[in-house]
């Protein structure tokens, strides 16, 4: 299995966001006969492992494509992945398959927030968490984290007071925490769940990263269900094996109550609760000893990507690498003041794509957001392209 993932692979005949030369040169305004290295859409340049290549050709061979159900399969595949990789007892009971993870989020908006209700989010933080939240008619409350050694920190005195100000029905929370690679610490998660029990604040976890975490264990609210039991997870397979095209995620609840309250809201909005080739992917992705062999040797992978971005990009005064936890995107930090418009112009007009900070809720200008799922040789190409631009 060494260096298959150092192999470049063409995607652009797939008709994928991230690779098609007819949408890049639509969405911006790219010179497409020039090499580009496109460091923008979280998803991996890597082929997705066999065995779960062979499970969709096997499902696509049976010529229909009618309406699926949700296979007890798929269900026992996340319970047994829960356990072998996290370390955590799932009850399969508390456990749905549904579409994909940014409709379960609305979903779960809906469930526990009313029209003009406020809904917090910590920022800066993935963009759609905001545009759900404004798009369904909720309010918009930014608790904003703290950049201080190299992470991210709560600003619990804040995040209590815009609680309380606002009256927060319920709280998005990403972890590990997009763009900033966090995986939050039990002090930190205690101080969290103290509060929101105390005001009777829902949380949301996105955990949509957790599985690519590196050199500490993913820190989900799972293992803080004792103490707090108003909560429901959201999260995938997207990540860890390349497959968001496939539209599917999974929902874990906290408990029967929250089960029957978000399950209630999606049999009255009729949604969607499963995809035909999301559920044998998944099976196969979470059950296949090929496939976990190929997962464990992708993390490794993709760490030693990260400390090669850190060391290259690190020699550059003008550059900050922020700490990393879990994930395949960095966030950078660029404390040299630039015209952000013309800055950004210049990576396009060079064929690089980063994540600038506005496109991220309530982020300061002055940070960028790159994702190293790649091979390593384009890897270190596009390390040139970008030291070159900041030298120029």
């Amino acid at each position: 299995m060494k260096n298959i993932f150092d192999k470049k692979i063409n995607r652009q005949e797939n008709k994928e966001m991230k690779w098609s030369p007819d949408y890049l040169a639509k969405e911006f305004k790219l010179d497409t006969s020039q090499e580009i290295f496109n460091l923008g859409i979280g998803d991996l340049d890597f082929e997705t492992p066999k065995p779960i290549v062979d499970a969709l050709k096997k499902r696509a061979s049976q010529k229909t494509y009618s309406y699926s159900y949700i296979q007890d399969e798929a269900i026992e595949a996340i319970v047994f992945w829960y356990q072998k990789v996290h370390h955590l007892a799932l009850n399969p009971k508390l456990v749905q398959i549904v579409d994909g993870v940014l409709d379960s989020m609305i979903q779960i908006i809906k469930t526990y927030t009313k029209h003009g209700e406020s809904v917090l989010i910590q920022t800066p933080v993935y963009k759609p968490f905001q545009e759900m939240v404004e798009d369904t008619k909720r309010k918009i409350i930014t608790n904003k984290l703290i950049y201080q050694d190299g992470e991210y920190h709560v600003d619990f005195k804040d995040f209590e007071q815009q609680i309380i100000a606002n009256n927060v029905k319920l709280f998005i929370w990403c972890n590990p925490h997009n763009p900033g690679g966090k995986i939050w610490k039990d002090a930190e998660i205690n101080k969290m769940l103290k509060i929101c029990k105390k005001h009777h604040v829902f949380i949301l976890a996105d955990e949509i990263h957790g599985d690519l975490a590196f050199n500490i264990p993913h820190n989900s609210i799972l293992r803080f269900s004792k103490q707090f039991q108003d909560f429901a997870i959201v999260s995938s397979a997207d990540k860890s094996f390349n497959i968001a095209g496939l539209n599917g995620s999974y929902i874990i609840f906290a408990n029967q109550e929250v089960l029957a309250k978000i399950m209630t809201r999606y049999k009255q909005n009729r949604s969607v609760l499963a995809t035909t080739f999301f559920q044998p992917a998944l099976i196969t992705g979470f059950t296949n000893p090929e496939v976990y062999a190929w997962y464990l040797e992708l993390k490794t992978y993709l760490y030693d990507n990260f400390i090669l971005v850190k060391k290259e990009l690190g020699e550059l005064d003008c550059l900050e690498i922020m700490n990393l936890d879990a994930s395949h995107l960095v966030w950078i930090k660029i404390n040299t003041h630039y015209d952000w418009t013309e800055l950004e112009k210049t990576f396009l007009k060079n064929g690089v794509i980063v994540v600038f900070s506005k496109e991220f809720a309530d982020a300061e200008p002055g940070w960028f957001r790159l994702n190293f799922g790649l091979p390593r040789p384009e890897l270190i190409k596009a390390m040139k392209k970008i030291k070159a631009i900041f030298e120029l």
